[in-house]
């Protein structure tokens, strides 16, 4: 199954790789991902919580109520996954080809949701990260 994920140790590894940024919405931390050379979103990473950039090995603290921060962080390159998974814990991390991270630490509420958009404009929630554990939802 393409978007299956998979238990590795303390951790699951999310079916992410080749994934791109398409679009970063101003209005929270949301960031639509799609396959490389289509236009239409796939997934959404909703971000809930402060967390960190790792962009030419500086750390780049984010506040989640900071509407512009990923727009000035993740809006010059093509930000193609490398490197995607998260603990069980309720921590997101992301590695892309350009080796910037995004790392979303376990928090006291729902920290991150990726969600999977099954039609054009419905989408289901698919894993959630937080409240220290990672909950795996099917998205059928």
């Amino acid at each position: 199954m393409k978007n299956k994920i998979f238990e590795k140790g303390k951790s699951y590894s999310l079916p992410l790789q080749g994934y791109v940024i398409s679009s970063i919405s101003t209005m929270g931390q949301r960031i639509e991902l799609s396959e490389q050379g289509t236009n239409s979103a796939e997934f959404v990473l909703e971000i809930f919580t402060d967390f960190q950039i790792i962009r030419f090995n500086q750390i780049n603290h984010i506040k989640q109520s900071s509407k512009d921060s990923l727009m000035k962080h993740l809006c010059s390159d093509q930000y193609v996954i490398k490197h995607s998974e998260c603990s069980k814990s309720g921590e997101l991390h992301l590695i892309f080809e350009n080796e910037t991270e995004i790392i979303v630490p376990d928090s006291e509420f729902e920290g991150w949701i990726i969600s999977k958009f099954t039609t054009k404009q419905i989408s289901n929630t698919w894993v959630v990260g937080g409240i220290g554990t990672t909950t795996i939802f099917s998205t059928n």
